[in-house]
């Protein structure tokens, strides 16, 4: 959380959307939770690196905007 610079209630918020949508899965291991991609959300991982190849503006150009290219992550999934 602290090299993210993310708040706990942040990353918690993050963690839980990535749960909901099916992107990632918790696993109790022992003493500690650990975090594992799903297949759905290697897919998602694949089509966004392949979009983001395919546009033609980088998104630190954008980083100003609120939403860059006029969308939220809840729309693509």
């Amino acid at each position: 959380m602290y090299k993210a610079m993310l708040s706990n209630d942040q990353c918690r918020n993050y963690i839980d959307s990535l749960l909901n949508f099916g992107l990632i899965m918790e696993n109790n291991n022992g003493a500690k939770m650990v975090y594992k991609v799903t297949n759905k959300g290697t897919t998602f991982l694949d089509y966004y690196e392949q979009m983001m190849h395919l546009l033609p503006i980088s998104l630190e150009e954008n980083a100003d905007d609120e939403e860059p290219y006029g969308m939220k992550l809840q729309n693509m999934i």
